[in-house]
């Protein structure tokens, strides 16, 4: 296996998850919306679900590359990825599509709508979604070890399928594909990921590459590099809430967007295309995120902001005196 076989291997292992990761969205909530409506409830619910399950993937990820060996991680992960197949392939035979509902729901018919939708949302697509949001952090610590080199170009690459996937789907895929055709292009896409993912944990097994990695016992190298890595708590702290910031922010924003504007899907999706491409241009970008423009952007996009929270206090401050 030449290097650039292996480093290509892992670049479509990254932007294939994520892109089939974000495209599912737009095609389960198509099915359910008619549901449940286009309030903004039903997106902050969506995005709860999903945000959710890519936390517990990112945390089962880390597990993984941490407490085990680099054998046993692709082993279990192997297993994981053969279960999820199983339960498509159980949901094709017995309900007729691998990750849609053989009939659409014609209403609510819980007491709890939102309870009634994260249900649904794991019943159709909770196993599929939540193999691929394991890939990204799990492929780049593989990445690490076999190639020696920084893993968030791999990162950036998984936030361009990201964007491309949410871009894509209103423009490209939706017009011209039905929903039950493209609910089974996306599980013959799952499967094609799958099989590249198990060329994946060929080569991880393959004799040359095992000799290039220094197998220790996990345990002592989870010790050893929690030791190299120890921060301040005051640190771990600042950098929790840096990175909950953006979310936080996309969160209010889109909210914001629905309740003045239109609760449309559309809306739903232009602050994420936006969100994921700042990640992209972070971590791929190369002099573009070093670039003076990105300054000039930081103050541009503060102009807004600024206007409306001195338009809210002119709100406020007007209210008190009528």
């Amino acid at each position: 296996m030449t290097n650039y076989f292996t480093r290509a291997i892992f670049s479509f292992l990254a932007f294939a998850s994520a892109f089939l990761l974000f495209v599912v969205q737009p095609i389960i909530g198509k099915y359910l919306l008619p549901v449940f409506g286009g309030a903004a409830a039903v997106w902050t619910t969506s995005m709860l679900f999903f945000t959710t399950l890519l936390l517990i993937g990112y945390i089962y990820s880390h597990i993984l590359a941490t407490r085990l060996t680099l054998k046993t991680q692709a082993y279990v992960h192997g297993g994981v990825i053969i279960g999820g197949i199983l339960v498509m392939l159980s949901f094709f035979v017995f309900r007729g599509s691998p990750i849609m509902p053989d009939e659409i729901p014609q209403g609510v018919s819980s007491p709890f709508p939102i309870l009634e939708l994260i249900y649904l949302l794991s019943a159709y697509v909770g196993v599929p979604y939540f193999i691929l949001s394991t890939t990204g952090p799990l492929i780049q610590s593989w990445f690490l070890k076999s190639q020696k080199t920084s893993p968030y170009k791999l990162y950036g690459l998984s936030n361009l399928g990201s964007f491309v996937a949410l871009g894509a789907y209103p423009f490209v895929i939706e017009p011209f594909l039905s929903l039950g055709l493209q609910g089974q292009l996306w599980s013959l896409a799952f499967i094609l990921f799958s099989f590249v993912f198990y060329i994946c944990i060929a080569l991880l097994l393959g004799k040359k590459f095992l000799e290039t990695i220094n197998f220790r016992n996990s345990e002592d190298v989870f010790v050893a590099e929690a030791e190299n890595n120890s921060l301040k708590t005051k640190t771990w702290l600042v950098w929790l809430a840096l990175s909950a910031l953006p979310s936080f922010m996309l969160f209010a924003t889109t909210n914001h967007i629905l309740y003045e504007v239109a609760a449309m899907p559309f809306l739903w999706i232009l602050p994420l295309l936006i969100y994921l491409l700042s990640f992209a241009v972070c971590f791929e970008g190369g002099l573009l995120f070093k670039s003076p423009v990105n300054i000039l952007a930081l103050f541009v996009g503060l102009y807004p902001f600024g206007f409306f929270i001195a338009q809210s206090w002119n709100v406020v401050f007007m209210y008190q005196f009528l």
